[in-house]
């Protein structure tokens, strides 16, 4: 079972047991999330932090929140340089600005 881009440098493999579920295609629409006192990777002791509650024997979930906290610093890049281009304060350009550009 996989969803989401597969060169996507994070990925889960469930232990699935009984039968596979049925073949659909899954479209994600939109992903929202609160945490009142979000971990600023950036900021490497808060990094190692977070990795320090990975048990060590715990290989392939190390390499999962390392690949992790890649991808959030490197989307960090990507949305402060949008903000900055754009002034938004979201930091991407609005639906209708991509969607003007698309066409």
């Amino acid at each position: 079972m996989a969803v989401g881009p597969s060169a996507s440098p994070v990925t889960i493999h469930p232990e699935w047991r009984g039968a596979p579920p049925p073949t659909a295609p899954v479209a994600i629409e939109s992903t929202r999330g609160v945490d009142i006192h979000p971990v600023d990777v950036d900021d490497p002791a808060a990094a190692a932090r977070l990795e320090a509650h990975v048990w060590v024997d715990a290989v392939e979930r190390q390499a999962r929140l390392a690949a992790a906290i890649a991808m959030v610093r490197e989307g960090a890049s990507i949305w402060r340089k949008a903000r900055r281009r754009t002034g938004s304060r979201r930091g991407w350009p609005s639906r209708s600005a991509r969607a003007s550009r698309a066409s």
